[in-house]
């Protein structure tokens, strides 16, 4: 019934990776087409005991775990019948629970089946959206002829999860064809904006090793070669003065210039430049500078006349 065509739908459009079900489930003929509904779409079956499928202590979990307040998510989670079972089994799967750094990052949402059009997996098959390992050539597939993004990792998902969620809404769809039609007129614009996004690292990447406390002082580097493009960026998008000028100061110059002012991204670059050694990094040394803490300071002069002991016992022998 319709509840299949939905469940592969939301399968596809999210770009799923693997489903939890409980493990009594797959002995019921009446599972099969959810099973087949699963696997058609590509992901991987992980079954779980029934009995983490229960939502019993689930608001005082998420208490924890989402940002703001509990209520709005407890009553989203309520008006659903499998919802908080099958939130209870995730959060015990993914373990969120055990990681205090995971205290108030999270936000719940309900997932609109109704925002984008409905795609299953046959007919993201027959269209040859994607592209599959047995194409000989990757202009076989759509994403193939489009996929020409500068910044590999975060280009080639927003391109994905675009081509998998095709849009409705009319006037949405005319502002990402008059946004489209700005960078296909303005061959300067285009060429000059793709020069800069190149030097543009993966940042949602970054930024997950760093919420994560994984990240070392390469990611942070990184992530500050990245933050000095920003003005760059914003200064070709302005340059632009075609009759698309108001609809790109509005999806994209206004938004640079928020998260670019000193309370944000220039708060994070001044700091770098204070504590990290950047004239090291030609010689592909990732430093904090010695004179940003006095103990360091200290280590760094020990350390140097050590180096010089050492020479000098050379040099002698």
């Amino acid at each position: 019934d319709s509840h299949f065509t939905n469940l592969e739908s939301a399968l596809v459009a999210l770009g799923c990776r693997e489903c939890l079900v409980p493990t009594e489930t797959g002995k019921s003929s009446e599972s099969r087409p959810l099973y087949d509904a699963i696997s058609r779409c590509g992901v991987m079956v992980t079954e779980r005991k029934k009995t983490e499928f229960k939502g019993r202590d689930l608001v005082q979990d998420l208490g924890r775990l989402v940002k703001g307040s509990v209520e709005p998510v407890r009553d989203l989670v309520s008006s659903f019948e499998c919802a908080a079972g099958a939130l209870g089994c995730i959060l015990s799967y993914a373990e969120l629970l055990a990681d205090d750094s995971n205290y108030g990052n999270y936000t719940v949402k309900q997932y609109n089946l109704n925002s984008y059009m409905r795609l299953d997996s046959a007919a993201m098959r027959a269209l040859n959206v994607m592209e599959s390992k047995s194409d000989a050539n990757k202009n076989f597939s759509l994403f193939g002829l489009m996929n020409r993004t500068c910044t590999a990792g975060m280009g080639k998902r927003l391109l994905h999860m675009w081509l998998k969620q095709p849009l409705l809404d009319v006037d949405e769809i005319n502002c990402r064809l008059d946004l489209v039609q700005a960078f296909v007129e303005d061959a300067a614009l285009r060429q000059d904006l793709r020069q800069h996004l190149k030097r543009i690292s993966d940042i949602e990447r970054l930024t997950h090793n760093l919420e994560r406390k994984r990240a070392s002082l390469l990611h942070v580097v990184k992530l500050y070669q990245s933050g000095i493009r920003i003005p760059y960026i914003k200064s070709v998008l302005e340059r632009y003065d075609g009759q698309f000028a108001p609809l790109i100061r509005e999806r994209y110059i206004d938004s640079l210039e928020k998260w670019s002012d000193d309370n944000h991204l220039n708060k994070f670059i001044a700091l770098v430049e204070t504590a990290v050694d950047l004239d090291q990094l030609e010689n592909g040394e990732y430093m904090i500078f010695s004179a940003y803490d006095p103990n360091l300071s200290a280590l760094k002069d020990e350390q140097e006349t050590l180096e010089q002991q050492i020479h000098n016992l050379h040099k002698q022998t």
